[in-house]
C-alpha cells in the first residue's frame, strides 16, 4: 500500500478516494485514507497532502451527491480529520517526537471539550434531543424491554462529548501511527518499531491526569468526566507502549505479545482502563526507564 501511494500524485489520489468512500461503509477502512494524507505530509510536506485531500474532497463530494446525498456529512468529517492529520503530521515530521505530538493532541482535546461546554448552556440536554431519535429508530426497546431507556440516555448525553473526543483521538492516532509505521517500511526499517516503544506523553501530563481523575472520583461534573474520556484514550496508547517496551528490554517471546492482543480484542473495556492507568502511571514513574536501569 505504502508503495503506491508513494508512486505519484494520481496513485495517491485514487488511493485516498477509494479508501475514503469504502470508509462511508466500513468506517475502520476510512482509517487507510486518513494514513495515505499522513504519509504524504511526512514524506512530502503539507502542501502535497492539502492539494490530494482537497482534489479528493471535492470529487468524493460530488460521488456522494449522485449515489449518496444523505450521507454528505460524512465528508465533513472526512474533511476534519485529513486536516487533523496533515497538522499532526507536519509536527511529526518536524519536531520526530510523539511527545509533542500526544501533548498536542491532549491539549487540543481539552480545548475542544471547553469551546463546546461554553458555547452550549445544556450539554445533556443538546445531546439528549440529538440521541432520542436514533433511540426511536433502534430495536433496543425490543431486545432489552425492563431498561430505564429515558435514564439511560440522560446518563449517555451528559458524557457524549467526551467519547466523540475520544473517538476521534482514536482515529487520529491510529492514522498517524499507520502514516509512520508506512514510513519506517519505506525508507526506515524498524524506526518507528523503536519510536514506538519509546513513546510517552510525559510527567506534567500524566500528573494533570491525576488531578482531573481525583476531581472526577469526588464531583460530578460533565466537564471533567469528558477531558478524563478524551485523555484516557490518548493514555492508553502510553500503556501499549508500555507493553512493548517492557517485552523488549525483557527480550520476552512473541507470544506474550500476541496473548496480550488477544485479551485485549476479548475484553477491550477493562483491559483499556487498566492500559490507561498504567499510562498515567508510566508518565510519571517511568518503568522502562527503571527495568532498563535494573538490567545494567
Amino acid at each position: 500500500m505504502a508503495t503506491f501511494i508513494m508512486a505519484g500524485p494520481l496513485q495517491a489520489f485514487a488511493f485516498v478516494v477509494l479508501f475514503a468512500l469504502t470508509g462511508l461503509f466500513m468506517p475502520l477502512i476510512g482509517l487507510l485514507s486518513n494514513a495515505a494524507i499522513g504519509l504524504i505530509t511526512l514524506r512530502r510536506g503539507a502542501g502535497n497532502s492539502l492539494k490530494i485531500a482537497a482534489a479528493a474532497g471535492v470529487c468524493i463530494g460530488i460521488l456522494i451527491l449522485l449515489i449518496r446525498p444523505q450521507a454528505i456529512t460524512a465528508l465533513g468529517s472526512a474533511l476534519v480529520q485529513w486536516g487533523a492529520v496533515i497538522a499532526l503530521a507536519l509536527l511529526l515530521q518536524q519536531s520526530t517526537s510523539w511527545h509533542r505530538v500526544l501533548s498536542t493532541l491532549f491539549g487540543l482535546s481539552i480545548a475542544i471539550i471547553l469551546v463546546f461546554h461554553a458555547s452550549v448552556s445544556d450539554v445533556g440536554a443538546f445531546w439528549k434531543e440529538m440521541l432520542m431519535p436514533m433511540v426511536e429508530m433502534s430495536i433496543i426497546k425490543e431486545q432489552f424491554p425492563g431498561i430505564d431507556l429515558e435514564k439511560a440516555i440522560d446518563t449517555m448525553a451528559r458524557f457524549t462529548t467526551g467519547f466523540l473526543v475520544a473517538g476521534l483521538n482514536v482515529g487520529l492516532i491510529i492514522s498517524l501511527m499507520i502514516a509512520r509505521h508506512w514510513q519506517a517500511m519505506l525508507y526506515n526499517p524498524g524506526g518507528f518499531r523503536d519510536e514506538f516503544r519509546e513513546l510517552s506523553i510525559g510527567k506534567p501530563f500524566g500528573l494533570a491526569m491525576v488531578v482531573l481523575i481525583t476531581l472526577g472520583l469526588f464531583s460530578d461534573i460533565p466537564l471533567v468526566i469528558d477531558i478524563i474520556v478524551a485523555g484516557m484514550i490518548i493514555f492508553l496508547f502510553q500503556g501499549i507502549a508500555l507493553v512493548h517496551g517492557v517485552h523488549n528490554l525483557l527480550e520476552l517471546h512473541i507470544g506474550w505479545l500476541i496473548g496480550f492482543y488477544v485479551t485485549l480484542l476479548l475484553m477491550p473495556a477493562q483491559l483499556g482502563i487498566l492500559l490507561s492507568a498504567f499510562g498515567i502511571i508510566d508518565s510519571i514513574a517511568n518503568f522502562r526507564g527503571a527495568v532498563a536501569n535494573r538490567k545494567r
